[in-house]
């Protein structure tokens, strides 16, 4: 083999190596700055969500639940802001599955829960937009409201 090709074919690798390493760079600096969106954006909702606790009439502008009073309202504000909660600790990795499917069990423990769920579900299943971990996170819970709905007194003794 001649020196000049050995020199291409080492300059290649090289030029193969830097864009692998580069390439990679790129990727986790995209993911960081995805994660940082992702939670700048769950702040936003969550004081969003607080805004419409506090001012009730508020929701009236974009809620889709027009049938609801304000408290009620309120009250499913409120639970979205705990379930979105979990949805960020789930995507960061402070809580697992199990620990997701824990919370989610005791939600669906009230009726106030598996109303929120009957009326959001199937949104928050649709906005999750085919990622396989938002999608994990909403099957979780709704195995859970499936397993309530379907022996909610059973469930609600098991609580106890």
């Amino acid at each position: 083999m001649k020196l000049s090709t050995l020199a291409a074919f080492s300059g290649m690798a090289l030029g193969a190596a830097h864009l692998l390493v580069t390439s990679k760079r790129h990727l986790e600096a995209v993911r960081t700055r995805s994660e940082y969106a992702a939670l700048t954006t769950g702040l936003m909702h969550q004081r969003w969500l607080a805004q419409g606790i506090e001012r009730p009439e508020l929701t009236a502008l974009w809620s889709g639940f027009p049938e609801l009073s304000e408290s009620e309202r309120a009250l499913h504000l409120h639970i979205n802001g705990v379930v979105s909660l979990w949805w960020l600790q789930y995507f960061t990795g402070v809580i697992n599955s199990d620990q997701v499917a824990h919370l989610a069990r005791t939600l669906m423990e009230s009726e106030d829960g598996r109303r929120y769920w009957e009326r959001a579900g199937a949104y928050r299943t649709e906005e999750d937009g085919g990622r396989v971990q938002a999608h994990t996170f909403n099957e979780l819970i709704s195995f859970e409201y499936a397993k309530a709905k379907r022996t909610p007194q059973k469930a609600a003794a098991e609580a106890s």
